[in-house]
């Protein structure tokens, strides 16, 4: 589930304080992903409130 798949994301960038530059690479991996995944939702809920024409 996308909401499930965010926290996990902002638990990680949160709560991990990486020393080394592969694990902070990972890390920006991780939030592109969930900027992706958000746009992504974003657009559908858009989509939707035009179809029932609420925007």
């Amino acid at each position: 589930m996308v909401w499930d798949s965010l926290r996990e994301i902002r638990n990680v960038i949160a709560h991990d304080y990486p020393t080394e530059i592969e694990e902070r690479l990972e890390n920006i991996a991780l939030v592109l992903s969930g900027y992706e995944q958000i746009k992504r939702l974003y657009a559908n809920l858009k989509d939707y409130a035009h179809l029932k024409q609420v925007m």
